[in-house]
């Protein structure tokens, strides 16, 4: 219960990095509002809005709220995954974010399976766009990237995910409750 008497939004503030040991922890964030279109005409290079980067950061303070033990953050090189991975990084204390080819929109969600079974970390965030991102989930969750679990922008998924079992959907966290978690 909060201090309002009202039933918390959060399912715990203990680390819960280790759910389901043995599997990796996936995080999944899809990007925050960016520009309707860029300088350059190009999509890649479209940024976060000013609302965007505030919304990310808030969301990423959230995300650190639930103590998810991340190890990396590997994010689209698109500008807008770029900046929303960095301010994640700032709320969750990583230093390092890494541009995967394999998170651009279009690509197979199997390879950024193969990109996560090959790294040994426990847990990752993903930084990306639809609708790759909800085919990761479906992918690692089913094993079918067809069976799309489609992310609001500045949502997170939570995946406990085995290359070799499959994996379980843990939670979808929209924007509004990080927010809130963040901000508590």
């Amino acid at each position: 219960m909060d201090r309002g008497g009202r039933r918390s939004i959060a399912p715990s503030r203990k680390n819960i990095a280790g759910l389901n040991s043995g599997s990796m922890q996936v995080w999944i964030f899809r990007h925050a509002d960016a520009e309707e279109s860029s300088e350059s005409g190009k999509d890649e290079d479209r940024a976060l809005t000013r609302d965007g980067v505030r919304r990310a950061a808030a969301v990423g303070r959230g995300l650190a709220e639930l103590q998810p033990g991340i190890e990396a953050i590997l994010t689209s090189p698109y500008r807008r995954a770029r900046e929303t991975a960095r301010v994640a990084a700032q709320a969750l204390g990583l230093a390092k974010v890494v541009d995967s080819r394999s998170l651009e929109p279009g690509r197979d969600p199997k390879a950024v399976a193969r990109e996560l079974e090959q790294s040994g970390w426990r847990a990752a965030l993903l930084v990306g766009h639809q609708p790759l991102l909800g085919e990761i989930i479906g992918f690692l969750v089913f094993g079918d990237p067809r069976r799309e679990v489609p992310l609001r922008k500045a949502s997170v998924a939570h995946v406990s995910w085995t290359p070799a079992g499959g994996g379980a959907l843990e939670a979808l966290y929209p924007a509004d409750v990080l927010v809130r978690l963040g901000a508590a």
